[in-house]
């Protein structure tokens, strides 16, 4: 154990994750890009640690190896390492890191399909700074005068490099005052701080770490979008289905009264000579049935009267119609003008289906990851800054020979949004084939200010939410 040092340099600690990458990456992973992280409680008496972190940091290149050689334990030169207290001469308590962030981000197609979303846990024991390498990026800031906060958990994204080395910056001035100060409040002191990374997984052979970044930071709006498209889904699905239903039987009501109508018969009052309807009798009710023995077969059907069918008919309008009001009414906060604040409102199925998910319940390649690379979900084709549509000449489509368009159905004349329509979105499936989605989604038809008018919602994410946008 080093001695407790009392040095500004003593807040920083280091954590090499090169002997941890394998298992950081999994059997099919490539590369690992953190997106989120924070402090958790330590020990078996869940001593809260957060307090006392005030910074965490991954770097490009793996941390420098730590020695002993007897004289000065574990010596080190934090003082010179690009995470320490003398990047900026005007924040002398601020440390900081010497970043190639400042580039502009750029975008570079590739085929790296990412595993959107993991967690691992690692640990870490109170041992005294090492020199960190060049890049870096804040995971967690909590001092407002050293730079943008970021809260434990809060999503960062955007980084270009895989890490290799993470940094925790003690909030207390210096190791010595951060030991008495948990001592204090009862800490065991041999309990390791623990930290929780979340982070996504490349699966291509050669990932462009900022491209998986990018789509995985899309993939996150996607979902997201998807997820609150599907809030209260299965109450408009039955609006649809009640109000199809309630057409239904205002058409049947309609056809028993056109029936009974047309058993009428003409005749002329002699005393009047006018002209008058006259119904037949109604025939005599039919007798009870007999009684039903245990097991017997079914009973024919009832026969009953028109007006009796009618009555029915009617009676089960009625109780369509009240379970219509009331679905209606539960949607109230939707479809007001002033929508009250976290009220989530969601589309129908038909408006709304699985983006990866292709028609007869097909899966896209995209499906498991949740990959938002081009034809990993129902779409089209991103090119150039609108979307262009690919048809692949298959038999069971229209055959539009170099077919293409550079609009959406929504942005389209009329003649080539019925062939839009008609052909509808597409996806590769995990065979490599091509594979057609609903037309009836709402995400593949909106272009202009649909679009727009469906972004600025404050229910729902858009795509340059994600810095890599851009």
């Amino acid at each position: 154990m080093p001695p407790i040092a009392d040095t500004k340099d003593s807040r920083l600690r280091f954590f090499d994750l090169d002997p941890l990458l394998a298992d950081i990456r999994g059997p099919e992973g490539t590369a690992w890009i953190p997106e989120s992280a924070r402090v958790l409680r330590s020990g078996a008496y869940q001593f809260l640690d957060e307090p006392y972190i005030e910074q965490i940091i991954v770097a490009k290149l793996s941390c420098p190896e730590m020695y002993d050689n007897g004289l000065n334990s574990y010596g080190s030169n934090v003082s010179r390492a690009s995470v320490n207290f003398e990047v900026n001469p005007k924040k002398p308590n601020c440390a900081q890191y010497a970043s190639s962030l400042l580039e502009p981000l750029t975008h570079t197609h590739t085929h790296a399909t990412p595993r959107c979303s993991a967690t691992f846990h690692f640990w870490l024991v109170f041992l005294p700074g090492s020199p960190i390498p060049e890049d870096g990026l804040n995971l967690v800031n909590m001092d407002g005068d050293c730079g943008v906060i970021v809260l434990p958990g809060e999503l960062v994204d955007g980084i270009p490099f895989e890490p290799r080395c993470l940094v925790l910056v003690l909030a207390a001035e210096s190791e010595r005052i951060m030991f008495d100060e948990m001592m204090a409040a009862g800490r065991k002191m041999s309990d390791p701080f623990f930290v929780e990374v979340n982070y996504s997984v490349a699966l291509g052979s050669a990932p462009d770490v900022k491209t998986v970044g990018t789509n995985c930071g899309n993939s996150r709006v996607l979902l997201e979008n998807y997820e609150r498209d599907r809030v209260g889904q299965d109450v408009r699905d039955e609006l649809q289905e009640t109000r199809a239903a309630i057409t239904t039987q205002q058409e049947l009501i309609a056809f028993w009264d056109h029936v009974q109508n047309n058993r009428a018969m003409v005749s002329i009052d002699p005393t009047t000579g006018f002209i008058r309807s006259v119904l037949p009798p109604s025939p005599s009710p039919p007798p009870p049935p007999p009684p039903v023995l245990h097991n017997a077969p079914p009973a024919p059907p009832e026969q009953v009267s028109n007006a009796v069918q009618t009555q029915r008919l009617a009676d089960e309008l009625v109780a369509l119609e009240t379970r219509r009001d009331a679905l209606v009414a539960s949607l109230d906060d939707c479809y007001v003008p002033d929508r009250p604040s976290g009220v989530v409102c969601g589309l129908s199925s038909q408006e709304a289906p699985d983006p990866w998910m292709a028609l007869n319940g097909v899966k896209c390649r995209g499906y498991d990851t949740r990959s938002a690379r081009e034809r990993d979900f129902c779409g089209c084709v991103l090119l150039k800054p609108l979307c262009q549509s690919y048809i692949s000449l298959l038999p069971t489509r229209p055959p539009f020979a170099d077919w293409d368009s550079e609009v959406n159905p929504m942005a389209a004349d009329n003649k080539l949004r019925k062939q839009l329509l008609e052909v509808g979105p597409y996806c590769v499936a995990e065979g490599g084939s091509t594979v057609y989605c609903s037309s009836t989604a709402t995400r593949t038809q909106r272009s202009g200010m649909y679009d727009l008018k469906y972004m600025v919602r404050d229910d729902r994410h858009f795509w340059c939410a994600n810095s890599s946008f851009f």
